[in-house]
């Protein structure tokens, strides 16, 4: 639990600098993107982070070093039983209109931050949409169809896992079963091949794993110099024979394709 003596937010005080600091020096430099959302809690995208870092001032942050350091927090404590973490926030935290950062709007930014209110909808032949899962809840993201139907694949970004939700007879949403769990990663797309072995891209790092169906989870491709796969996302079965596997590279602005021994499954196209 937190519990804050002072007024801050998490990613929304503007970052305050002395006159004059830095005024002199200008950086120019060429982003490997544009910035297309300007919200860090809705997207992963590095551009985004990047962007909110410039922008806003945060609780805690990296020194030179590398090194986590208080930033708009001037100290803080931890209790005996490490449940509860009280921060005192430093003086001066101001938004950009001059008016003063409340408590209300730090505990509203981490609430924001923290929840896990993910959806997975169906959209129904005439087009008619509706929230059909809400157990996969951490950030949705890729999906792919099992063999026989009967279970959706599911990318839930943070915390980073793969999960799975069963496709009950009458189509609705039945158990979600997790199917393996990333730690430190951020897993974006999936697909599977004819022997079930399900193939997994991570956004970050740039690896593309293959998870076998008997549980082993392999490396294929660790890009760790960003040479070609930069922040790789959705990736898919192509080519006449389905054994070219695609990989969308979104921060490098490619797309990438690498053979592969087994077919990939065959896509189920809706009717819409």
């Amino acid at each position: 639990m937190l519990k804050f003596v002072r007024a801050a937010a998490f990613a929304g005080a503007t970052l305050l600098m002395a006159h004059g600091a830095y005024a002199e020096t200008v950086i120019k430099a060429v982003m490997h993107s544009p910035l297309r959302l300007t919200d860090p809690h809705a997207t992963t995208a590095y551009i985004t982070t990047w962007h909110g870092y410039m922008i806003y001032d945060v609780l805690f942050a990296k020194d030179a070093k590398g090194d986590v350091r208080p930033q708009m927090v001037d100290k803080y404590e931890v209790s005996a039983d490490k449940t509860v973490w009280t921060f005192t926030l430093r003086d001066g935290l101001e938004w950009h209109d001059g008016k003063p950062v409340t408590c209300e709007d730090c505990v509203a930014s981490i609430r924001r931050w923290g929840a896990r209110d993910g959806v997975v909808w169906k959209v129904a032949p005439g087009g008619k949409a509706s929230i059909w899962d809400r157990q996969a809840c951490a950030f949705p993201n890729g999906m792919c169809l099992s063999a026989d139907g009967n279970w959706l694949y599911v990318v839930e970004s943070c915390p980073p896992l793969i999960s799975k939700v069963a496709i009950n007879a009458d189509g609705s949403a039945g158990e979600r079963v997790v199917v393996v769990e990333l730690p430190r990663q951020v897993p974006d797309g999936v697909a599977l091949d004819e022997n079930g072995d399900l193939y997994i891209s991570l956004y970050n790092p740039n690896i593309i794993y293959r998870l076998t169906a008997a549980g082993e989870l392999i490396t294929l491709y660790d890009d760790w110099e960003q040479l070609m796969l930069v922040a790789p996302t959705n990736i898919a079965f192509g080519g006449p024979d389905r054994k070219t596997l695609i990989i969308a590279s979104l921060c490098g602005w490619s797309v990438h394709t690498a053979p592969m021994a087994t077919p990939g499954l065959r896509l189920r196209y809706p009717r819409l």
